[in-house]
């Protein structure tokens, strides 16, 4: 998909927003000219860069840009074999949140949504981050929740939200696209409660695989949470090529992963209305 903006360029992408989007082949022995018609593409279009994000291997080995890992849950098991796979760690804090008296309910509504972003702002805000604008979640309920591709957990404490998560899901497969929580709560477990509420949920609806999205190399606490739920990781690279040189650029240098700091101490209103003016300008 072509993205365009007057402040970061224009560029393609193989999914914007997407964790991994890598090439559909149906005959793999055409990638080289593939590749090759993309790179003529991109240059026809002045792109800054084409960048394919997963996949299988691409030809002549290109340059990886960045380099993840992913997390992946079999769900084909029933449930009961899908909790003795847990930590032991995992299954006490599922039996503590559920002592506490927290309630998961799964949602898919307009309400859900606002529920969940007021969750989100304050956790992206704890994150040093800009939230996405309320109107991409509103998006995603038009488009995906409406059709039966998504879903809200919701946890909640005598009737306060305290964590939520939303989830995809098409042809069977499912992924764990967003989480947020309240600090205050952490002690109850509710993060717990509310992926073992969609896990199960998913297993009733036939799904056969949950997918956790993309871990960065460093965040060894990410990693450890989804690996304690029984995944099984592997790689993710992103490839970028760019049209200038005509060569796939080498990995990206750390700094092209932080975030500027002032989005931390940012007022939460402002905050947001940052999110509303960077937003449309990434992918």
């Amino acid at each position: 998909m072509e993205v365009r903006s007057p402040l970061t360029g224009c560029r393609g992408v193989s999914l914007p927003f997407s964790d991994f989007a890598g090439p559909l082949w149906t005959d793999f022995t055409f990638a080289a000219e593939v590749l090759d018609a993309l790179g003529k593409f991109a240059r026809s279009r002045n792109w800054k860069h084409l960048e394919i994000r997963g996949g299988v291997p691409l030809p002549e080995a290109p340059e990886t840009f960045q380099a993840y890992e992913t997390h992946e849950l079999d769900l084909r098991p029933r449930v009961e074999a899908l909790a003795r796979g847990l930590e032991p760690s995992v299954r006490r804090a599922i039996r503590k949140a559920e002592s506490s008296g927290l309630e998961a309910t799964v949602e898919t509504g307009h309400d859900a949504l606002k529920t969940f972003y007021q969750l989100h702002a304050r956790t992206r805000r704890r994150h040093g981050l800009p939230p996405q604008p309320l109107s991409f979640f509103l998006s995603i309920g038009r488009h995906l929740m409406a059709t039966g591709l998504g879903r809200v957990v919701i946890a909640r404490l005598a009737g306060v939200p305290v964590a939520g998560a939303v989830f995809f899901h098409s042809g069977g497969r499912a992924i764990y696209k967003y989480g947020a929580s309240d600090t205050r709560h952490w002690s109850l477990r509710p993060n717990q409660l509310v992926m073992w509420t969609a896990i199960r949920h998913l297993v009733q609806d036939g799904c056969h695989g949950l997918h956790f999205g993309r871990t960065s190399k460093g965040d060894e606490g990410l990693a450890r949470f989804k690996l304690s739920w029984g995944c099984v990781s592997g790689p993710l690279r992103y490839h970028r090529y760019s049209t200038g040189t005509g060569t796939w650029l080498p990995a990206a240098p750390p700094r092209a992963e932080s975030h500027p700091l002032i989005f931390g101490h940012l007022p939460l209103p402002l905050n947001r209305l940052a999110g509303r003016l960077i937003y449309p300008h990434l992918d």
